[in-house]
């Protein structure tokens, strides 16, 4: 892991020299001589190569003075890395010479002669005497090495990251590249998680579907102090991963991944009772991120709430005590109700009554969670003859599990609300693409938000 703790950001430097050509002396690099073979490239001494656009015919017993030879084909003289070509002389068979001082280094045929041309001038004159290339002089020079540009920085200890570079300027111009990233874990200006309960601990409740929601809603955030205002909370940033760390007690290290992480958005559908830590990291080294940060270690505990009242006036101020667990729970002498929150499963509930009078009946009923309406208005896409329609929902239901308990409701792929009217099969949705926003079936219903349905 790169880390450098007491600065901002750190830097990354390319840089280029960018200038004209040494002057260099011109001397014969190498002499490629035709081979008694057939073949497609020929190169020598690792400073030329001369490739044919097809296989060349070699020299043989028979046409041992031809060289290269063929019809409508080309040899091309390229030169091989740190060495430059400024000129290439050809020799036919006759010895007969052309000079071609400007690249591409080319002889070539054509498919009814075979005397070799340079920069279309046959090398024989004109006399079709010529019956290929022998030999090829390449003149040149050894390219030098580019200059290095020796940067300096304040952190070379720190791997390949620091906050300040500096190099001296050489005899030509310059491009400079860099690169910044941003340090989770500078000290000054860390990257930090918010959001989570000061208390360590978050309350969840097992809803009717078996999955566990938190209590009082959360808003977990990572904020970069750096960033602009409105785009400080980076937890969706591309380049940053987050996942949640799962703990068998409040003692293990958060940098130990003993247990797989699971993703922030999967722990959030269905938190279930555990020690958690967040985590967030680079997603991969080209990330404009780097270091890695944890929130602080938090627990997650299942607890619910009690209410213990008289079913009617005559039992009002006739219970002696309430007891949870081994705690007594103060009875309000005026309503004779008791209330106690932050109950964990399977703890013993304790009802006594004063001398005098026994307990007839109990009834223990679960609490659900506090029902809310929403009207649903009428889509504005031709459909004004609808009514408006009234749905009640709890917090935290999709509008599938809504849809469900009406018959004029159902959900359907992206769009949001439609109705299904008493045609099997005739399904009418609400949202078009010119029309509402629509929401999918596993969306929550928003009080905050307008919908619509179609008749």
């Amino acid at each position: 892991m790169k880390t450098i703790s007491r600065y901002i950001m750190t830097l990354a430097l390319l840089i280029t020299a960018v200038g004209g050509a040494w002057a260099q002396t011109e001397t014969l690099l190498t002499t490629i001589t035709a081979t008694a073979k057939e073949q497609a490239s020929y190169s020598t001494a690792n400073v030329a190569t001369v490739s044919f656009s097809y296989t060349a015919g070699g020299s043989s017993a028979y046409l041992a003075n031809w060289g290269w030879w063929g019809y409508g084909w080309t040899a091309t003289v390229t030169a091989a890395e740190g060495y430059t070509i400024t000129k290439c002389i050809f020799y036919d068979d006759a010895n007969r010479t052309a000079t071609d001082s400007e690249a591409p280094f080319v002889a070539e045929t054509t498919e009814e002669d075979k005397t070799p041309r340079i920069n279309g001038t046959p090398i024989d004159g004109g006399n079709m005497w010529s019956k290929g290339i022998k030999m090829i002089e390449v003149y040149g020079y050894e390219t030098p090495a580019e200059p290095s540009i020796e940067v300096t920085t304040n952190a070379a200890s720190e791997q390949d990251l620091f906050t300040e570079a500096s190099f001296t300027m050489p005899t030509s111009d310059v491009t400079v590249n860099y690169t910044l990233v941003r340090d989770m874990q500078d000290e000054a200006n860390p990257v930090a998680f918010s959001g989570l309960p000061s208390s360590g601990n978050i309350v969840v409740k097992k809803g009717s579907d078996g999955k566990y929601q938190p209590a009082e809603a959360l808003t977990i955030q990572l904020i970069d102090p750096l960033a602009a205002a409105e785009a400080q909370n980076i937890i969706a940033a591309d380049g940053i991963t987050v996942k949640v760390l799962v703990g068998d007690d409040s003692s293990l290290p958060i940098e130990y991944d003993h247990v797989s992480p699971i993703t922030l958005e999967a722990f959030l559908a269905d938190m279930k009772p555990g020690y958690y830590w967040i985590k967030a990291e680079p997603t991969d080294e080209n990330s404009p991120y780097d270091g890695t940060v944890y929130s602080s270690e938090f627990t997650v505990v299942e607890q619910y709430d009690l209410t213990v009242k008289p079913a009617n006036d005559f039992s009002k101020g006739k219970i002696d005590a309430v007891t949870v667990g081994s705690e007594s729970v103060t009875i309000d002498a005026t309503t004779g109700e008791a209330t106690k929150t932050g109950i964990t499963p399977d703890t013993e509930v304790k009802l006594k009554a004063k001398r005098g009078y026994v307990i007839e009946e109990v009834k223990v009923e679960k609490k659900g969670a506090t029902a809310t309406t929403i009207t649903i208005g009428v889509d504005p896409n031709g459909h004004s003859s609808a009514p408006a329609k009234t749905i009640e929902y709890t917090a935290g239901e999709t509008w599938a599990e809504v849809a469900a308990r009406y018959d004029w409701l159902s959900t359907y792929d992206v769009y949001t609300v439609y109705h299904r009217d008493y045609t099997p099969g005739n399904l009418k949705y609400v949202d078009s693409i010119n029309g509402p926003t629509g929401v999918k079936p596993s969306d929550t219903v928003d009080p905050e938000k307008t919908y619509h349905w179609g008749d």
